[in-house]
C-alpha cells in the first residue's frame, strides 16, 4: 500500500469521524485533470514571444563591429587614431632636426677628442726627445770632464804645488758644477755623520786663501819641493 493510498484513507476516517460523511470525501477529492482537446491549430499559430513587447521589433540591435569589439576587448582611442592618422609634419621636422643637431654634436666630440689624443701624444713624444737629449748631453759632458780631471790628476809636469794648485782647482770646478750632488750629500748620513758632512763641504768651498798661499809657493823659487 503506497503513502498516498495510506493517507487518503487516515483522511476519509478522520472525516467520518466528524460527522462530515460522503462531503467530507467530496471536499479533499482531488480534481480531475481536463481532457486534452486534439486541436492541432496551436502548432500553425505564431511563436508567443514574437508578440512580447519585451522583444519588440522597435528595440535597436547594437552593430556587429560594437559586439565584436566588446567581445574582443576593443582597442583604446589612441591607438586607434595612431593607426589612422599620421605624425603632424611640424613633429616630423622637429624630430629631424632633432637627429641632425645630436648627429653634428657627436661628430664635433669625436673630432675634439682625436685632437687632444694627438696633441698628448706629439707632447709626450717632445718630452721623451728633450729629455734623451739632455741626456746623452749630459753623459757626454760627465765623460769630457771625467777625462780631463783624470789627465789633470796624472799629469806630473810643474813643481808639486802647480799639481797641488790644480787639484784644488779641478775640486771647486768639480763642485761647484754640480750644487745637487753637494746638496744630497748634505742630507744623506746619519745624525752624527752630518755635520762633519757640512763642514767638509763648507771648507771645500773656501780654498781661495789656500790657492793663493799655493800660488804664491809656485812663485817662489825657495819654496821647499822645487828643486826636488
Amino acid at each position: 500500500m503506497d503513502e498516498t493510498a495510506d493517507f487518503l484513507s487516515r483522511e476519509d476516517e478522520a472525516v467520518h469521524a466528524l460527522g462530515l460523511g460522503d462531503s467530507g470525501a467530496a471536499i479533499f477529492q482531488p480534481p480531475s485533470a481536463p481532457a486534452a482537446k486534439e486541436d492541432w491549430g496551436a502548432f500553425d499559430s505564431e511563436p508567443a514571444f514574437q508578440n512580447s513587447p519585451a522583444m519588440s521589433t522597435s528595440t535597436p540591435i547594437p552593430p556587429v563591429s560594437f559586439m565584436s569589439s566588446m567581445s574582443t576587448g576593443g582597442s583604446s582611442p589612441t591607438k586607434q587614431l595612431t593607426n589612422t592618422e599620421d605624425e603632424p609634419e611640424v613633429i616630423k621636422q622637429w624630430r629631424e632636426q632633432f637627429n641632425k643637431t645630436i648627429a653634428e654634436r657627436d661628430e664635433k666630440s669625436k673630432a675634439k677628442h682625436a685632437e687632444i689624443l694627438a696633441a698628448a701624444k706629439t707632447s709626450l713624444e717632445r718630452f721623451y726627445a728633450d729629455y734623451n737629449a739632455t741626456k746623452t748631453k749630459g753623459i757626454g759632458k760627465n765623460r769630457e770632464t771625467e777625462k780631463s780631471s783624470i789627465a789633470n790628476r796624472d799629469d806630473t809636469s810643474g813643481n808639486v804645488w802647480e799639481r797641488a794648485v790644480k787639484q784644488i782647482e779641478t775640486a771647486s770646478s768639480s763642485s761647484s758644477s754640480n750644487p745637487a750632488r753637494l746638496k744630497g750629500l748634505g742630507k744623506t748620513g746619519t745624525a752624527d755623520e752630518k755635520p762633519a758632512k757640512v763642514k767638509s763641504l763648507g771648507k771645500v768651498k773656501d780654498t781661495s786663501r789656500m790657492k793663493d798661499v799655493l800660488k804664491s809657493l809656485v812663485k817662489d823659487e825657495k819654496a821647499p819641493g822645487i828643486t826636488a
